[in-house]
């Protein structure tokens, strides 16, 4: 019983500093991990992103495209940490454990915390050539145009067979990048945006936009279909035409992509669990087939029509483009025909294609030209119009450098 208040014996003090001395070997060796592990972590990020860079050069203006994310430290992070465990935790002394799980807890303390972001570097697996030549003019949803047609030609690095099996779908979604943005290089979440005065020190992407069918009114990015998203990725519905396994081509009609997208992927629709009833769903009045809005449907246009002689001007600039009679302008058509083409104008124009900002013009709105005094560049070739009173006069169309 005395014995247990004695001081203890001159050779428990030596036992005492070897533990102490393991115990620093252990920090020591936990904080030289720690390091090593932020650096293996910046160098995966430099990885990707060089990955991507080198895409964008090989491929062209986005060859290579990075779409980040938050995520926690449950994904490649926390896969490399384990590793890192099982690697280094074997060669450490088993008088030692109780310091590695120390060491452990501060490993977590300090990795955990605020996300960081992650890039993934996506190559598409084609480029998508449209009917709609700018960004001007493309459907604001897919669908809006039947006749809007479309050729995916998969990438050297994608084969023809794999569009095997998808002709026996009636449609595919296609996911791509919004490639001609013009915001492209500042539209990511935590990239800074040197542009102006008033966004000289964004770190985040812009939360809210203007709806056109709003009259310019502002909702959140999220809540819209707008291409200026935290990631500029979309998605259309359209319906497949044709798909030629043997050249890895794709066609489709009812799209909304610009000419020469970059398609990431085609996933096929899935009718039982996507085509849900009106009975399942809802959305505001506003994205209605025909806005119930108390000023009327500020895109409704009540007809589109040819100026007399316009169609067939058309069809003769539609056939010298597309026979390329003219020195440099062979191109292969979308359209069999220049009939088909000029049925294909009138239904792109059904909607008023013009910008909230174009539509305020009044100064413009009764104007009456020869040429006319707007313009939308369809498969190629320049369509000029009016519209007055809510209708679209066709005035005609000229041959455009594609």
């Amino acid at each position: 019983r005395r014995l247990g208040c004695m001081t203890p014996p001159p050779e428990d003090a030596s036992v005492e500093a070897l533990r102490a001395a393991l115990s620093r070997e252990c920090s020591g060796k936990m904080s030289e991990r720690r390091g090593r592990i932020n650096a293996e972590r910046e160098l995966r990020e430099v990885k990707l992103k060089l990955m991507a860079m080198s895409m964008s050069m090989r491929n062209g203006d986005v060859g290579g495209v990075e779409l980040g994310r938050r995520t926690e430290k449950t994904g490649v992070d926390a896969v490399a940490d384990n590793n890192e465990t099982a690697r280094h935790g074997t060669s450490q002394d088993t008088a030692s454990t109780s310091c590695r799980v120390s060491g452990d807890d501060q490993l977590k303390e300090t990795t955990d915390g605020p996300p960081g972001l992650t890039v993934f570097p996506l190559t598409p697996i084609g480029t998508f050539q449209s009917c709609f030549t700018c960004r001007n003019g493309t459907p604001r949803q897919p669908q809006l145009v039947p006749l809007a047609r479309g050729r995916l030609t998969l990438a050297k690095h994608v084969q023809g067979s794999s569009l095997e099996g998808l002709e026996q779908f009636s449609h595919v979604w296609l996911v791509y990048v919004f490639h001609k943005n013009t915001d492209l290089h500042v539209g990511m979440g935590g990239l800074r945006d040197e542009g102006g005065d008033n966004d000289k020190n964004r770190t985040t992407s812009r939360s809210k936009v203007r709806v056109p069918r709003l009259n310019g009114e502002r909702r959140g990015v999220l809540a819209t279909r707008s291409p200026h998203r935290p990631n500029p990725v979309g998605m259309s519905l359209c319906r497949i035409r044709s798909v030629d396994v043997k050249h890895g081509v794709l066609e489709v009609e009812g799209a909304d992509l610009v000419d020469e997208t970059p398609v990431l992927d085609i996933k096929p629709y899935l009718p039982f669990c996507e085509a849900l009833s009106r009975e399942d769903s809802f959305a505001p009045i506003w994205v209605d087939e025909t806005s119930s809005d108390p000023n009327g449907e500020p895109l409704l246009i009540a007809s589109v029509e040819f100026e007399q002689g316009a169609e067939a001007c058309i069809r003769e600039v539609w056939r010298a483009r597309n026979s390329g009679m003219k020195k440099g302008t062979a191109f292969r058509s979308l359209y069999q025909s220049g009939e088909e083409f000029c049925a294909f104008c009138k239904q792109a124009l059904q909607r008023d294609i013009r910008s909230f900002h174009q539509r305020e013009r009044v100064d413009l709105e009764n104007e009456v030209g020869t040429q006319g005094k707007w313009e939308v560049v369809l498969d190629g070739i320049s369509v000029r119009y009016d519209v007055c009173e809510g209708k679209v006069v066709i005035k005609g169309g000229g041959v455009t450098v594609r």
